[in-house]
């Protein structure tokens, strides 16, 4: 019989031996679980996208260079009217005296002579005309093209981050699309399906916008990308669709002047759009394209505003 004192010991041995190893498979057990979690994610955070800026002020860009050669196609400035009109009344006056004079030496002469100084005046008014229409201007589709490969340039270093931050596959695709309708509107030289395919694309790089953070609200964008597309709706003759992009303007603008706290550039911005869709009625291209040029400097205050934190969004 084993003496009682070893015995004890020999228990004891194996308890704490047994404590020993479960008290290591506890530790080590604890020592795994952090690794089992991984840390958070940075992707759920939004940043701002440098990238996604530099694009909409490249389209920006090229929407201003549409703007300009429209504009003086479908409401040109009247004075310059005038002036190119009394060029050409000066210049006929100047024929009628040559025609004149010429048939006032050729009274005397032969008939077939007379035929002669007719002619030439017939072919000096052709010069005059010609000469009329080369100083029309036309758009520098050279600079269009360089432009929208800018365009195309950013867009291929923008679209992986834009898909990073939560993008879905539609949204990349439209864009893709997009800009290469208007690549190939500009090698048809189609000046207003240029345009409205120029704000098409901006109005897609306000739905990235919602993918970052911004100084302001995106939808403050949706109401210039809006009140655009009702004025080259207007100067191209299609009232309805025009009408019907101005109440859109002012249903985003409803959404975000409750966050602008300085009243008076609010009700300024309001009361611009109202004027513009009246003006739309009216039909005039000019008090259009007066009243939308107003109504874009507003907005654009409303915008500066923001990124200069001079008002910011309330609760």
């Amino acid at each position: 019989m084993r003496n009682p004192k070893t015995l004890r010991i020999f228990i004891l041995s194996v308890f704490i031996l047994l404590s020993i190893v479960l008290c290591t498979g506890y530790m080590t057990g604890c020592s795994k679980k952090p690794a089992k979690s991984p840390p958070k994610s940075s992707q759920g955070e939004k940043k701002e996208s440098k990238n996604l800026t530099k694009l909409q002020t490249e389209i920006e860009k090229l929407l201003k260079m549409y703007e300009r050669d429209f504009f003086k196609q479908v409401a040109p400035i009247p004075g310059k009217e005038r002036e190119q009109s009394g060029g050409n009344q000066q210049s006929q006056k100047q024929e009628a005296g040559g025609k004149q004079s010429q048939q006032q030496k050729s009274q005397q002469g032969q008939a077939g002579g007379s035929k002669q100084g007719q002619q030439s005046d017939t072919g000096g008014g052709q010069q005059a005309k010609a000469s009329s229409q080369q100083k029309t201007e036309v758009p520098d589709w050279p600079k269009y093209e360089k432009t929208v490969t800018s365009i195309h340039s950013i867009w291929n270093g923008c679209q992986p981050e834009t898909v990073k931050s939560g993008a879905s596959l539609e949204m990349t695709q439209k864009f893709n699309q997009n800009l290469d309708k208007l690549t190939i509107s500009i090698t048809k030289q189609d000046l207003y399906q240029g345009l409205q395919l120029t704000n098409e694309l901006y109005d897609k790089t306000i739905d990235f916008e919602r993918l970052f953070i911004t100084k302001l609200p995106p939808e403050l964008k949706k109401v210039l990308y809006y009140m655009r597309k009702s004025t080259y709706f207007a100067l191209n003759g299609q009232e309805e669709p025009a009408l019907l992009a101005i109440s859109e303007a002012l249903n985003s603008w409803e959404t975000v002047k409750t966050h602008v706290q300085d009243t008076n550039k609010s009700s300024q911005v309001e009361n611009s759009l109202k004027e513009l869709s009246e003006a739309v009625k009216q039909k005039d291209p000019n008090l259009i394209k007066i009243k939308a040029q107003i109504a874009e400097k507003n907005i654009k205050n409303i915008i500066k505003l923001f990124e200069q934190k001079k008002i910011t969004l309330s609760a």
